[in-house]
C-alpha cells in the first residue's frame, strides 16, 4: 500500500538576546530581528536543500517574545514541528534545523538553543 503518515518531531527553539528599552535598538542584542531571520532560514531547508522527489516538511507554528510595546525583550521562542517519510531524512532535518537556527543566531550575536520533543504525538 505504501507510505502511511509521515515521522513528526516537535521543536522548541530559544533565542537569547539582550533587552532594552525600544527607543535604543543600538544597546541592545535583539532576539526578534534574529527571530525573523531564523523563521526565512528554515525554510529554505525544505525549499532549496530538499530533492523533489523526497518528502520535507518544516513548519513554525508558534512565536512568542516580550510583553511591552516599547521594550525589546531578552528573548523569543519559535515553536514548531518537521516531517519527513524516513528516519534518514527525519534525522536530516533535525541536523540541518539546528545548524540554521545556531548559524543564524550567532550572525546576529545572539545564542540559539533547539529542543526537541520526539514522543508528543
Amino acid at each position: 500500500p505504501g507510505t502511511f503518515l509521515a515521522a513528526t518531531e516537535l521543536f522548541e527553539i530559544t533565542i537569547s538576546g539582550i533587552g532594552g528599552h525600544a527607543a535604543m535598538p543600538h544597546a541592545v542584542v535583539d532576539p526578534i530581528v534574529a527571530s525573523a531571520a531564523v523563521i526565512t532560514a528554515l525554510q529554505s531547508i525544505a525549499a532549496r536543500e530538499t530533492s523533489p522527489l523526497d518528502a520535507a516538511v518544516v513548519s513554525v507554528t508558534m512565536v512568542h517574545a516580550g510583553d511591552a510595546y516599547n521594550v525589546i525583550p531578552n528573548g523569543a521562542q519559535i515553536c514548531g514541528t518537521i516531517r519527513s517519510l524516513s528516519h534518514s531524512g527525519l534525522q536530516r532535518l533535525q541536523k540541518r534545523v539546528a545548524e540554521v537556527v545556531e548559524n543564524v543566531a550567532s550572525g546576529h550575536r545572539c545564542n540559539a538553543t533547539v529542543s526537541w520533543s520526539p514522543d508528543a504525538y
